[in-house]
């Protein structure tokens, strides 16, 4: 991994790591966030990806650094729901 990506892929990380804490006690902003850095994180995962995991055409597939961005939109989602749900109460 070059340095100039580790700038990039470290500071993300870290960000999306403290925004996952924060979300799961309940901040619905910090969910938003999440769902945005995991975003970020898919575009720039390129450069080290790793095998893939799961093909989906010729030229796309899931790979391992994928899961870093699946993990946060999993916790997103599920504040945001138990939000929406307390909301619908």
């Amino acid at each position: 991994m070059s340095t100039d990506l580790f700038c990039i892929a470290a500071p993300l990380l870290v960000a999306m790591g403290v925004t996952a804490w924060t979300a799961l006690s309940g901040e619905t902003a910090a969910a938003v966030v999440l769902l945005l850095l995991a975003v970020a994180w898919l575009g720039a995962d390129a450069d080290f990806e790793g095998p893939i995991l799961f093909r989906l055409s010729q030229h796309h597939g899931v790979v391992a650094a994928d899961l870093v961005a699946f993990v946060a939109i999993a916790i997103a989602g599920r504040v945001l729901l138990k939000a929406a749900h307390r909301r619908a109460r």
